[in-house]
């Protein structure tokens, strides 16, 4: 089960790393929605914080 968990955690983090700016799926905070510049970094370091937490589940 917790193979698992970290699957889902990899894959939603892999996903963050390449959505473009939308209000349906990824950090969708005013100051993301606005700027496309951040709204790159944050998903970025979410994704990133996605997979690590995967690997270590």
């Amino acid at each position: 089960m917790n193979i698992l968990f970290g699957i889902v955690f990899i894959v939603l983090g892999l996903f963050c790393l390449v959505v473009k700016p939308n209000h349906y799926v990824g950090i969708r905070l005013p100051w993301t929605l606005n700027d496309p510049k951040i709204w790159y970094q944050t998903n970025r370091l979410a994704g990133g914080l996605g997979i690590i937490i995967g690997l270590v589940i």
